[in-house]
Formats: structure tokens, sequence, C-alpha cells
């Protein structure tokens, strides 16, 4: 019958014939292949969603006039201020897009962006292989490195805190004006 749904808990006892319909609610356009099949059925088809409508932040962080996020592709994105190259882009020139920053030197393959937090003109990250990661200003030592000089315009891994047990990873980062803080 037509426009009455089929209740696919009953059996089958005759012939049926079903006619699928899709109604599209929003402007994403899914694809059909073959676009139709013949009238007597049994051909196979595949359904295609839309293509993905570019990168979306699954988790952003500001700093004092930088800011960077996590995109739904496992990078980190970063925009805005950067004269002591707390963007992480190798260079100290302000952004106002945001653009990709590269996986840290040694990094494995796969390896992806857990979670970002941004200061003052420093930056950190802790990447899928359980290492924290800064850049940027180190005026104070916020970096970790143990020193107060030297800024870094990409991301340097963080040596683990003297006495850490084997398999010791970062779980969390926060960093404030000049200070950072991170849990192991």
């Amino acid at each position: 019958q037509d426009n009455v749904a089929y209740d696919f808990t009953q059996p089958v006892t005759g012939k049926v014939t079903l006619t699928a319909r899709w109604t599209r609610t929003d402007t994403q356009h899914w694809t059909i292949s073959p676009a139709q099949g013949p009238e007597t059925g049994g051909t196979e088809v595949t359904l295609t969603p839309p293509a993905q409508r570019g990168i979306r932040f699954s988790q952003v962080s500001l700093g004092s006039s930088h800011s960077a996020g996590i995109g739904s592709d496992g990078n980190l994105y970063a925009w805005g201020y950067n004269k002591s190259g707390q963007l992480g882009d190798g260079t100290t020139t302000d952004r106002s897009r945001p653009v990709k920053i590269g996986k840290p030197q040694g990094a494995p393959d796969g390896f992806t962006w857990k979670q970002v937090s941004l200061g003052d003109q420093h930056s950190a990250a802790i990447g899928s292989d359980g290492n924290l990661y800064t850049w940027g200003s180190n005026s104070s030592g916020q970096l970790g490195d143990g020193t107060t000089t030297s800024s870094q315009n990409r991301p340097v891994k963080v040596g683990k805190p003297q006495g850490a047990p084997d398999g010791f990873t970062w779980t969390q980062v926060s960093l404030g004006d000049q200070h950072s803080a991170a849990i192991g």
C-alpha cells in the first residue's frame, strides 16, 4: 500500500514490494549509487554520506592574546599574537587565521594532540604519546626545561619529573600568566 510504513515485526506471507524514500531535512547531501535500480529489485546500492565540512574543534584554549584548538583531525591549530613563538608554527609571525602546528620532532606514527592549554605568551599540549610539549616565552622558566632562557617557537618535549616511575605519562596541563602545572 502506498505511503504506509511496513511493519518489519510481521512475517512476510506473500509478494511484497517495498519502496524506500529518504527525506532531507538539512543541507547535507547523500549520494546513492546506482541512482535507480531496476523495477525487479535485488540491486545492491551504496549510500555515501556528504563530505566532511571541514575541521571542527574538539577542545580550545585561550591565552592572553593567542588561541589554540585541537581539530577533529587530531591536529593542533593556533592563531593570534606570536611575538614569543607561542603559536608553535616555527615563526614569530602573528596569525589572523588558524595555522596547523607541526607534530613534535620524534613523534611516533599516528601521533595526535589530546589536550592544549595557553598562558600569557607560552603554550603547552599533551600528545597521544603521553608526553608534554611546551613552546613560547620562557622568561620565568614556564617551559619546564630547567632554564629561564631562550623562547621556543615549536613544541619541545618536557622531561619527566625526577624519580618518575617507568610508564609515567602526562594526563593534564594548565597554564597561567607566567607559570605552568601538569598532572602525571
